[in-house]
């Protein structure tokens, strides 16, 4: 391939997948019309709900949590990439606090807990995560967030992330994207630079309790983007057990359409959160 088409190929990708996700927003009020009733004001926000009151409904919820109210999540995942299956196996918790109607913060984990040697180190990364809602009020959503990471402790790495997320609503549908920039301040070099991802998830509210989705996106190093961008596609579901807690589960295959492509990396991961 020449330079100048493999420099296109990434920008090509993401505005294919940019030009798919507004077609289908723009269909999805007329192919995807609620076939029962929401009882929902588009008026609401996180003010108006806490852990008790929290929307069963997938799609609906707010983008930061209620003032006062906490949710732990955990993510168990398991790499089933070809000829390493198995040989990773982690998990990933997460503990965020709703500081005000517009202010949460907590804690998360790229990876987490990993309980096989292939990590090389059992616990080895750790975030410090804020969203602010700009918009948390009717069928559009933002938030903005940001924070430190530390995506390694050994050796000792540092860096700030910085993006958005927002969500587009309509009748059962559900679009959301969370674009992310890191900047690596330590050990750029040795663990990560400076890097931007794109993810974008098709959320359907398929019944009161259960929502299924689509992942893709974009994500690769600002540096050598075209030699180094991944386009990962996967589906999953999440379901309501009560107000206070969700239980789901998703398979991704890692890069299928990115530098390198193919279908070899796959991550199976199941999650759980839990409202107080």
């Amino acid at each position: 391939m020449h330079r100048s088409d493999r420099l296109r190929s990434p920008f090509r990708t993401g505005f294919a997948a940019a030009c798919a996700v507004l077609l289908v927003a723009a269909l999805a009020p007329a192919a995807l019309a609620d076939d029962y009733d929401y009882d929902y004001d588009d008026d609401s926000s996180a003010e108006e709900f806490d852990s008790a009151t929290w929307p069963l409904r997938y799609t609906r919820r707010p983008l930061v949590l209620a003032k006062g109210m906490a949710e732990i999540k955990a993510a168990l995942g398991v790499d089933l990439s070809a000829d390493v299956a198995f040989d990773t196996v982690f998990l990933a918790p997460s503990l965020m606090y709703g500081v005000s109607r517009q202010l949460t913060v907590g804690v998360d984990h790229e990876r987490g807990v990993c309980f096989t040697s292939a990590c090389g180190k059992t616990y080895n990364d750790i975030g410090l995560v804020a969203l602010y809602s700009l918009m948390g009020k009717g069928s559009l959503q933002v938030a903005a967030q940001g924070g430190l990471r530390i995506p390694a402790f050994d050796p000792f790495a540092i860096g700030v992330e910085a993006g958005i997320d927002l969500r587009l609503t309509a009748g059962n549908l559900a679009i959301r994207t969370e674009p992310l920039f890191y900047f690596g301040v330590t050990k750029r070099d040795e663990v990560r630079k400076d890097v931007v991802s794109v993810p974008v998830w098709i959320e359907l509210q398929v019944n009161e309790q259960t929502a299924a989705f689509l992942q893709s996106g974009i994500s690769g190093p600002l540096s050598g983007f075209s030699d180094g961008y991944a386009v990962p596609v996967g589906i999953g579901a999440v379901f309501a057990v009560s107000n206070r807690i969700d239980v789901g589960g998703e398979v991704t295959f890692t890069n299928v359409g990115g530098a390198n492509g193919g279908a070899d990396g796959r991550v199976l991961l199941a999650r759980a959160a839990f409202r107080i």
